[in-house]
C-alpha cells in the first residue's frame, strides 16, 4: 500500500508531465469523487469512470502550455498543493490558479476538491 507522501509525489510528477488521465487511473479509488467550482453541475462528480471522462473532455478541447505546482503539504489523510496552469481553449489564452485538496484512504485518493482564485 502506498503512503500519502508517495501518492502526493506521484501525483505531482504525473501532473507536471501532463499525464492527467494516468493520474486518475493509477492513484484514484474506483468510487472517488470530485468537487470542482468550474463544473457546471451543482453536485460533485462521482466515480472514477466519470472523473476520467470529464478530464478527457477537458483535454480534448485544451492545449496546456505550462504547469507549475507548489510544495506539497501532507496532513493526516489529506495532501494539498497550489497549481498554476496556462492553457488555451479555442485560441483564447487562460490561466488557472487553484488550491488542490486530496483525501486518501487505503492507499487511493477518494476525493479531490479544487478552490479557484
Amino acid at each position: 500500500m502506498s503512503t500519502i507522501q508517495q501518492i502526493s509525489k506521484k501525483m505531482v510528477k504525473l501532473l507536471l508531465d501532463k499525464n492527467f488521465v494516468l493520474a486518475y487511473q493509477e492513484l484514484f479509488s474506483i468510487d472517488a469523487h470530485s468537487i470542482d467550482p468550474l463544473d457546471s453541475s451543482p453536485n460533485c462528480t462521482m466515480g472514477l469512470d466519470n472523473l476520467i471522462a470529464k478530464e478527457e473532455k477537458f483535454l480534448d478541447m485544451t492545449q496546456i502550455r505550462e504547469i507549475m505546482i507548489s510544495e506539497v503539504l501532507v496532513f493526516g489523510s489529506y495532501f494539498t498543493f497550489g497549481l498554476r496552469m496556462s492553457y488555451c481553449i479555442e485560441n483564447v489564452e487562460n490561466e488557472l490558479n487553484e488550491l488542490c485538496l486530496y483525501r486518501v484512504e487505503s492507499g487511493k485518493i477518494i476525493s479531490q476538491q479544487f478552490f479557484i482564485s
